[in-house]
């Protein structure tokens, strides 16, 4: 056939192939009716949980803190919820569950007394013979029993979750609803047991144990060592003790200032004391009197003597004779003498100058603050020697207490670091005992009685599809293999030579052509 064909064509070739067009469609339908009534089905259940924010989402173990940089990072939610799906479907998970129901429940798929898993004839005659023919496959790669049951969970087991979100989905389908049902329970039992394994350690309670008694002892230790430190030095208090020496030899620098100064002060009052004593008089006249002049008259009594004796010379002695010489010039002299002298005389009486007594006694007083003071400075220097030897010695005894303090407050770190973990690792076992973890069981796994395999629709609409293109498939094949002239285009194409005439195929020319 070539070119475009026409109706008139297309008919004739329809009703050439009209048992083919009605038997074909019949005969599809037909095997798509008695798969929808003896194919076997298939139930799925369905389970749902819910990740909540747990101690498990720290990803922390107790034994984690012991490192030098551990750090609590609370992990991403998204990387939670995929670990959670890889450890749902592992196949740890799914080997714990063959192994709790047994690889013979399994692969039956069936629960007993379950009336939905009770066949018919023809679907066991099937399933006999589909699966003779896949044990004669199987025998070529043997596999155990529990293998076998492991690869038939992973081939109808989907979990997954939906973006954002914390609720995981897991369905399973299996022959039986109940046994679909039974199998995703016993698949979310064993997973929240592997979570809360996977997320202890087991073994990290008897270390900590252990580590925590020894760190004890370690900080005993420490702590005694500090006590005897202390008690050989007499310190109470390291700040106690550093805050005494600091207070009293800061007030022992200000007494040596003050003192300083008062000393200066008293040092400048003593020498103005002296520079006003050096011009004042020590004694003053108190009072003034006059009295006869007793020489003056002893000394008149002697020249009267003498001129009476010279007068007794005179008559007797030549005038110059040696001794009335002598007299007269002792005469001469007196009386000269007595011309000098007055007859009355003033007597005065001295006493000490108030003034002078009392700037004397006030230097006197100064003078012995000024002692008193040197006195105290040098005391005032020597407590200050003194004192800064004592903080010396204190210096270097802080510096072996904050050694023993240091090491005593690193054991003790130590001691309540591990403390601390093995009490959270005795609360994780104890969560563990009670099977308390962040996963919760939203929906329970369901019992679903309805099948979800074969879909009636989906094999109608096959059985439909196949029974049209079998059809085509089936006229075009024929048609490609009839090698019968029906017109002048097979002829010209069969034979190579032009058609010059056509006899119109109607009964009014049959019956010419049969005259």
């Amino acid at each position: 056939m070539t070119g475009m064909i026409s109706k008139a064509e297309l008919l004739e070739i329809v009703f050439r192939h009209k048992l083919k067009i009605v038997l074909v469609p019949l005969l599809v339908m037909a095997m798509t009716i008695l798969v929808i009534l003896f194919f076997p089905r298939k139930y799925r259940s369905e389970a749902k949980l819910y990740l909540q924010v747990g101690r498990e989402s720290l990803g922390m173990d107790a034994t984690a803190t012991m490192g030098p940089a551990a750090s609590l990072i609370q992990n991403n939610r998204d990387e939670e919820v995929k670990s959670a799906l890889q450890v749902v479907g592992s196949r740890g998970v799914i080997a714990q569950v063959v192994e709790k129901l047994g690889a013979q429940y399994i692969l039956s798929g069936t629960e007993p007394g379950d009336e939905s898993s009770k066949g018919n004839p023809i679907s066991d005659l099937l399933k006999n013979s589909l699966g003779s023919a896949i044990g004669v496959l199987k025998s070529i790669d043997p596999v155990s029993e529990q293998e076998e049951a492991i690869l038939e969970i992973e081939k109808h087991l989907t979990v997954g979750a939906e973006r954002n979100s914390m609720i995981l989905s897991a369905k399973f389908d299996a022959e039986s609803p109940r046994s679909a049902q039974r199998i995703l329970d016993t698949l979310i039992e064993v997973y929240q047991s592997e979570h809360l394994r996977i997320h202890r350690n087991r073994h990290s309670g008897n270390f900590l144990s252990d580590q925590r008694d020894l760190l004890l002892e370690q900080y005993s230790k420490a702590q005694e060592g500090v006590k005897n430190a202390k008690n050989e030095y007499a310190i109470s208090s390291v700040d106690g003790r550093r805050h005494s020496l600091e207070t009293t030899l800061h007030s022992i620098e200000l007494e040596k200032i003050q003192n300083l100064q008062n000393l200066t002060s008293s040092r400048a009052k003593a020498q103005e004391l002296r520079d006003q004593l050096a011009i004042l008089p020590e004694r003053e006249t108190s009072s003034q009197k006059s009295i006869p002049n007793e020489g003056a008259d002893l000394l008149r009594k002697e020249l009267y003597d003498d001129q009476i004796k010279l007068m007794d010379q005179r008559s007797r002695l030549a005038a110059d004779h040696p001794l009335l010489v002598a007299t007269t010039k002792r005469v001469e002299e007196a009386k000269r003498l007595m011309e000098a002298q007055e007859n009355q005389r003033k007597e005065t009486v001295d006493d000490i100058n108030p003034i002078f007594r009392a700037l004397s006694l006030d230097l006197r007083q100064q003078d012995s603050i000024v002692a008193g003071l040197l006195a105290r400075q040098e005391a005032l220097a020597k407590q200050h020697n003194e004192l800064l030897a004592s903080l010396e010695t204190f210096n270097r005894q802080v510096i072996e207490l904050t050694q023993l303090e240091h090491a005593e407050q690193i054991a003790r770190d130590k001691y309540l670091q591990y403390s601390n973990s093995l009490e959270q690792a005795r609360i994780d076992k104890a969560l563990e005992d009670g099977k308390i973890s962040s996963v919760s069981v939203a929906q329970k796994a369901t019992l679903a009685e309805k099948p979800v395999s074969p879909s009636k629709v989906l094999v109608l609409l096959g059985g439909a599809f196949m029974a049209f293109s079998s059809v085509i498939g089936l006229i075009f094949l024929s048609e490609k293999m009839n090698d019968r002239i029906r017109n002048e285009g097979d002829l010209m194409s069969s034979l190579g030579l032009p058609v010059l005439a056509t006899i119109p195929d109607s009964s009014q020319y049959k019956r010419l052509l049969a005259r």
